[in-house]
């Protein structure tokens, strides 16, 4: 007999008996090849994030749809633990800023900071958009509503005198009339 011809292939789990009922799976799963059984699927998730020498991880077992996520746009006090301060917008104050080589700027996003892989993936991405969209809102000029709403505030600043308060009516300067009268 040659190598690898006619022989049986090894069953990776002990084999059910003949009169076991095909088993139906999680969503997703595929059944083994050899004895058509689903075994469960396992979903893990790990996160490893290094804080100053150290690096702390983090597992999960829970399916991927129960998986907590951090997303980008999470302002950093509403993070959960044990995410808290050790997401990509949080940098460490050791932290060495990122140093590229001349060659290395050439590829730099102007608007974004960052190298450009691939051009048109990163102009289409939700980074490139949000900081586009920033930039547009900072050169936009003011609405009436907007400057008028900055002048008040800048005099509440440096002369709070000219914007009193209204003093209440005093009572003889109200005028009672009855209805009835004219």
């Amino acid at each position: 007999r040659q190598r690898g011809q006619g022989r049986r292939r090894r069953h990776p789990y002990a084999r059910p008996p003949p009169s076991a009922p095909l088993r139906a799976g999680p969503q997703g799963a595929r059944a083994c090849p050899t004895c058509r059984i689903v075994r469960p699927r396992h979903d893990v998730a790990t996160w490893t994030a290094l804080s100053g020498q150290t690096s702390v991880g983090w597992a999960s077992r829970l399916p991927m749809e129960d998986q907590p996520v951090v997303p980008r746009s999470l302002p950093a006090r509403e993070v959960p633990e044990p995410f808290r301060g050790l997401t990509l917008e949080d940098r460490h104050r050791t932290e060495p800023r990122t140093v590229y080589t001349e060659e290395e700027r050439r590829l730099l996003c102007a608007l974004c900071g960052v190298p450009e892989i691939h051009r048109s993936t990163h102009l289409t991405g939700a980074l490139h958009k949000e900081n586009a969209a920033a930039e547009r809102a900072r050169h936009r000029p003011p609405t009436h509503e907007e400057a008028v709403t900055e002048a008040v505030l800048v005099l509440r600043n440096l002369r709070p005198d000219l914007l009193a308060h209204h003093q209440a009516a005093r009572g003889d300067a109200i005028l009672d009339i009855d209805v009835d009268d004219v």
